[in-house]
């Protein structure tokens, strides 16, 4: 069986890791995936960058995703994962290139990802039962019982590290509104892409950026294997649905349906 040359260090649920993932999916690149639950990513993320990750106004120098390649290098970003597998694109697929895409592109990663992340951790942190469901689904065995043990403990830790509240959560909430009636406005003109006629980097990062809020499942092409949004509590079942019935929410569904399982030739 021959080995990927390459590592991935993931939480695996995380849409910073699936933007990852799809960038590297779409040109085939193989790589090993190592999934973590939050908090027991940090040794080894820790380990594989030895400690010199970058932290920003939305991470920490432990974050994920972080690809180990096979010639040793070590990179601790997802747009930087992106921007590695798109070097492996042919010229007409690229991800990268255009100015305006990567505008847009550049205010999903300032505006959306961040506080998508904060607003569904507000809701799922209470859920005990839903954060093991998680790392019964997409982790080691271990994971999952050490969950049991530690989960009381670490909820409060990570809902610091967040900054949650629920100011926090409702400033995060209209944030992501002002970005989607953005989105919408360039949609009501019925293109089929945010920018230009392909698939682009804007695509990409909408897409996994709003993903949390349609809770995909593995079935609609999503990295992870997630229970259902009833399962969280009842309003976070109809804030999902109501997301999914909105125009962005209708193109992100579209997109994981078209592209994310499609695969562009690698450059020669």
């Amino acid at each position: 069986m021959a080995v990927a040359p390459h590592t991935l260090i993931t939480i695996r649920f995380s849409h910073y890791n699936e933007k990852a993932r799809w960038a590297l999916d779409r040109v085939g690149i193989p790589y090993r995936e190592r999934p973590f639950m939050p908090m027991f990513h940090i040794p080894a993320v820790a380990f594989a960058t030895r400690g010199t990750g970058r932290a920003d106004h939305s991470s920490t120098r432990f974050s994920t995703p972080v690809l180990v390649t096979a010639s040793g290098d070590v990179l601790a970003d997802s747009t930087a994962i992106a921007q590695f597998a798109d070097r492996h694109a042919e010229p007409n697929a690229r991800l990268f290139g255009d100015p305006e895409a990567e505008r847009w592109a550049k205010r999903f990663d300032e505006e959306l990802f961040v506080h998508t992340r904060r607003v569904v951790y507000h809701h799922i942190l209470p859920a005990t039962s839903v954060i093991l469901e998680i790392a019964r689904r997409n982790t080691g065995r271990w994971q999952y019982w050490l969950g049991r043990l530690t989960v009381p403990a670490i909820r409060p830790l990570m809902s610091r590290l967040m900054r949650i509240s629920p100011a926090s959560v409702a400033r995060s909430l209209a944030r992501v509104e002002t970005v989607v009636a953005d989105v919408e406005q360039l949609l009501s003109d019925g293109r089929p892409y945010l920018v230009g006629d392909t698939f682009s980097i804007a695509d990409l990062n909408f897409a996994t950026g709003l993903s949390p809020f349609l809770w995909l499942s593995e079935s609609e092409g999503y990295g992870a294997r997630m229970p259902a949004a009833a399962e969280v509590s009842t309003a976070f079942d109809a804030f999902v649905r109501s997301f999914r019935e909105r125009p962005a929410g209708e193109l992100v569904l579209r997109m994981f349906a078209a592209e994310r399982g499609r695969r562009v030739l690698p450059a020669p």
